[in-house]
């Protein structure tokens, strides 16, 4: 009996020698992953084939998974769950790296839309924690955000999104995405002409979230929305010849800037105006 047992558990030895159970990555790859990761976009900005604003991007998902791994691991373990979690968040940074480096014109998943809202609103409150950002430039950005997300609600309604509406999700995260970079690293400066008409319905969607939330009267609305039309008349006329020159591009990105300032302002109720 004993050497029958003795058979039978050298049997099953040999079965799990054969076949060891699949586990994530332990937990002192983490540190690894984050290290290789960080010097992939290093070697990607220095051989040209990151931008420095698409590195930032990565950078800052890479700071993000990095603080996550920190805070998980405060009690000194990390669990089973954390370890695939942050793992997953890897594989898609690590996607996202390889995406941008190979094909910077492609965008990655239709799952990501979620995680780069989540993503672009950690780099938004992270902004105003190290005063990278003034609350004004967050309360701005956090307006462009939330037009993305209630876009992204309405599209995905009926369970689904289209090819065409995960790319217009995919541009509106991009142009959010610079604007955020844009703001943190030289607030002085401004994006793209083409950015004026966006932001002019950014403004409109502003102005109306406003008045459906009850941020605004519709008495300080009708201020804003005259100063809204005054800018889009003035962009009518400057681009009737069918260009804008820099001079008319910093005039009216100006005006956009005091009319978001404005909504900003009212919806926030601060105490005295100043335009």
């Amino acid at each position: 009996m004993k050497r029958t047992m003795a058979i039978v558990s050298a049997a099953i030895l040999l079965v799990i020698s054969a076949n060891p159970p699949v586990h994530a990555a332990p937990a002192e790859n983490i540190a690894e992953r984050l290290d290789n990761q960080q010097r992939r976009i290093d070697q990607g900005i220095a051989s040209g084939a990151l931008t420095r604003s698409e590195a930032d991007v990565l950078s800052d998902n890479l700071y993000w998974v990095k603080s996550s791994y920190a805070r998980m691991k405060s009690d000194a373990r990390l669990s089973p769950e954390e370890i695939r979690r942050l793992n997953e968040m890897l594989d898609r940074n690590s996607a996202m790296i390889s995406d941008r480096k190979s094909n910077p014109a492609t965008r990655v998943y239709q799952a990501d839309i979620p995680e780069r809202v989540a993503n672009q609103q950690w780099r938004i409150d992270q902004g105003i924690a190290s005063r990278a950002l003034t609350r004004d430039e967050a309360a701005v950005l956090n307006d462009n955000l939330s037009w993305v997300k209630s876009t992204y609600a309405r599209m995905q309604s009926d369970g689904r999104l289209s090819a065409a509406e995960t790319r217009k999700l995919d541009e509106m995260l991009d142009r959010t995405s610079a604007m955020i970079f844009d703001r943190k690293h030289n607030p002085v400066t401004r994006v793209y002409p083409a950015d004026i008409p966006e932001r002019i319905a950014n403004q409109q969607w502003r102005i109306d979230q406003g008045i459906a939330s009850g941020a605004l009267t519709r008495g300080e609305a009708d201020v804003l929305n005259d100063n809204l039309y005054w800018i889009k008349s003035t962009y009518a006329r400057m681009q009737s010849d069918g260009r804008l020159n820099p001079e008319e591009i910093r005039k009216l990105n100006d005006m956009l800037d005091r009319t978001s300032a404005m909504i900003f302002d009212k919806k926030h109720n601060s105490p005295g105006r100043v335009y």
